[in-house]
């Protein structure tokens, strides 16, 4: 009897010894409670600075999402594209939050969770509008107004030269009186340039003659000029600003983001880009004229156009090339798994697409 008790107990024993043995490995298993540091790139729509550490933005919405789904506590850390690259890369940082695309390049040094968005490299540029459009805004451009300045200008000094010599003898044609003269001078110059011919005002004088005659060839070369000026001005040069496509842009000064997907697919180009950190200095820039165009991810640039209200700046419908959006982890992750079920729950879910028509539209 006291065998089989000492039996019992010794059973008891190794029970408990292996059931304590099962939760100090579940302990161990247990993901460490310090909270994960989670990089951030600031991009609108996808991330956006709101100040004071905290962050909207639909990846910011997609990640809290995660969190929230796994019960997993973390910390927002700002960072550059690069160094959140780099330090996910190294093992320093969890996750690398923003909008970074999936590139071969990139898959060699770290791992990407699933898609959560496909969009496209995009041109931004002025939109040319109809012709009647383009002929308004040239002629109420500043270019157009100096033009038609200096030719009043001229105008005015022939017609101060012809009153000049003609005030005293032709007083009928040429009033004494300064103001009145000046006016017929300046009529009979514009006149004798177009070629109309009234024949209301002629020079009397011989030196009013003589700058009548010089005048008159001279306003040949003058009018040609003034309409050929203009003519370009209203047509060919507007009209030729208009880009359509990727075969437009070489020649053309275009800017892009540094050390972003649409900064290497110019290079690939052979087209030099013009660097600046953010979408939205970038298209404040084509809106400017300080650029020709912008190429980067569409829904960013869409975003800048329409949050700035960079009235004038289009985003054009034909795609450079497909990209798509996912969050960076380092390599081997333990936790990429169990995340990528999360992204695909909280992305499926009703919530996150009302995220998406928020902030990208219908």
């Amino acid at each position: 009897m006291r065998h089989r008790n000492r039996n019992s107990i010794l059973v008891l024993l190794t029970c408990a010894v292996a059931l304590l043995a099962v939760r100090g490995d579940s302990v161990a298993q247990t993901p460490d409670a310090e909270p994960l540091r989670v990089l951030v790139r600031v991009a609108p729509p996808f991330v956006i600075d709101e100040g004071g550490g905290d962050y909207s933005g639909i990846s910011i919405a997609l990640w809290r999402g995660i969190a929230e789904d796994l019960q997993i506590a973390y910390e927002f850390e700002p960072s550059d594209l690069d160094a959140m690259l780099d330090a996910v890369a190294a093992g320093e940082a969890d996750v690398g939050v923003g909008a970074p695309t999936l590139t071969a390049e990139r898959e060699v040094r770290l791992d990407f969770l699933h898609p959560f968005l496909s969009s496209g490299l995009a041109i931004a540029a002025p939109s040319s509008g109809s012709a009647w459009t383009v002929v308004l805004q040239n002629v109420l451009s500043l270019d157009f107004a100096r033009a038609v300045g200096a030719l009043a200008v001229l105008l005015l000094g022939i017609g101060a030269l012809m009153w000049l010599l003609e005030r005293r003898v032709n007083t009928e044609e040429f009033q004494t009186a300064p103001t009145r003269g000046l006016w017929s001078g300046f009529w009979f110059a514009a006149v004798t340039m177009t070629t109309v011919g009234y024949g209301d005002k002629a020079p009397r004088t011989i030196g009013g003659r003589i700058v009548a005659l010089v005048w008159m060839f001279a306003s040949i070369i003058v009018i040609s000029f003034f309409t050929a000026s203009i003519a370009t001005a209203l047509t060919v040069q507007s009209l030729a600003r208009g880009i359509e496509g990727p075969e437009d842009l070489p020649g053309l000064r275009v800017a892009a983001l540094s050390g972003t997907t649409g900064a290497a697919w110019l290079e690939g180009e052979g087209i030099d880009p013009v660097l600046f950190d953010t979408a939205e200095d970038a298209v404040r820039a084509a809106h400017r004229g300080e650029v020709d165009a912008v190429v980067h991810d569409a829904p960013i640039l869409q975003w800048a156009i329409r949050e700035h209200g960079f009235d004038g700046i289009e985003v054009l419908p034909r795609p450079l090339e497909r990209q798509d959006y996912g969050f960076v982890v380092p390599t081997g992750a333990p936790r990429r798994e169990e995340m990528n079920r999360a992204l695909l729950r909280v992305s499926a879910s009703a919530a996150f697409h009302r995220t998406l028509q928020l902030y990208l539209g219908s």
